[in-house]
């Protein structure tokens, strides 16, 4: 059974900011593990990557394409409020318990100090490559 990610907005982001290839191999189909993503995730995803990166919007819709169409879309139906200090955060949350996710994926300082939300590991990018070795799928 593969395992269900959740990653967080900062994951999608570094994937196509940064030069870091390895994270954005993570993003792609993997035999190893199923990808959940929620229209939250998204939206923030849009606003950040035109309002703070400067992208076009007809760019920032040719990547959320591409993420929907190897995520797995969910619709959380529970609302959660008071875990983090940052509000916004909680959209992670609700995705992953909707996606009944294995473990969420993460650069927030913040979200990774809590470890293990309701049986979800909360873990850093850089932990991927030793959990799914590149090559596997990708």
């Amino acid at each position: 059974m593969k395992a269900k990610l959740v990653f967080d907005t900062n994951v999608y982001i570094a994937a196509v900011v940064t030069d870091d290839a390895h994270v954005a191999q993570f993003i792609a189909v993997h035999e190893l593990y199923d990808i959940y993503c929620s229209i939250h995730i998204l939206d923030e995803l849009s606003d950040k990557l035109i309002h703070r990166f400067g992208w076009e919007a007809s760019d920032v819709a040719r990547y959320l394409e591409s993420i929907s169409l190897t995520a797995h879309m969910v619709y959380p139906s529970v609302k959660i409020s008071d875990i983090l200090v940052d509000e916004d955060d909680h959209k992670i949350l609700e995705c992953a318990l909707e996606a009944k996710a294995d473990l969420i994926i993460t650069a927030d300082k913040l979200l990774l100090k809590i470890k293990k939300y309701q049986n979800i590991a909360i873990a850093h990018p850089s932990m991927m490559k030793y959990w799914f070795p590149a090559g596997k799928g990708v």
